[in-house]
This record gives C-alpha cells, structure tokens and sequence, in this order.
C-alpha cells in the first residue's frame, strides 16, 4: 500500500518508485536510481540510492564511503564524515551515510 500523499515515478523503461511529495527521482538505468529531498541552496537534505548489488563489490559502509569513486558522475568531489551501519547483520545491505 502506497502511503497518503506520496507520488508515483515512472521511468522510461519501466521503472515505478514511490516517494514522498517534494523529492526528487532520477532513473540510472537498469534498475538503479537516486533518489532526493531537495534542501536548502540546492543541496540534498537526504537521498536514497539504489543500485543493482550484483554491480557492485563488498559491503554498504564500503560503498558509502566511496561514493566519489564508485559514481564520481553523481557525487563529484563528495566527502563522508560519518557513517552509521542501519542492519543488525554479519553483513549489512544498508548504510548511513
């Protein structure tokens, strides 16, 4: 069930994500996309971003800290100051960052 209020996008290849009103989605292809709340001065104020795991090597805090490296085209000169594991796992899907 699709929260109250929330949107629908629809990609050009199929892609349906679900998200709160005044974020922003961007389809990366082949399932990935990045999706953002606008903040202040341009700025996102918190993101999403999902990527097929078969794409990418190792775990989440890895990748988060990484980010410049792993997608230098979405996050160009991007710096990571804190980062916060979110699963109570031996290996964790998902990170703060």
């Amino acid at each position: 069930m699709i929260p109250k209020g929330w949107k629908t996008f629809k990609g050009q290849n199929g892609l349906i994500v679900f998200h709160p009103v005044g974020w922003q989605v961007q389809d990366q292809g082949n399932g990935a996309f990045l999706s953002y709340r606008p903040g202040p001065g341009g700025m996102a104020d918190a993101l999403v971003l999902v990527y097929p795991i078969q794409k990418i090597e190792g775990h989440a805090t890895g990748v988060v800290k990484n980010l410049e490296q792993i997608f230098p085209d979405l996050f160009p000169g991007v710096e990571v100051f804190n980062d916060r594991v979110i699963s109570q796992t031996q290996n964790p899907e998902g990170c703060l960052g």
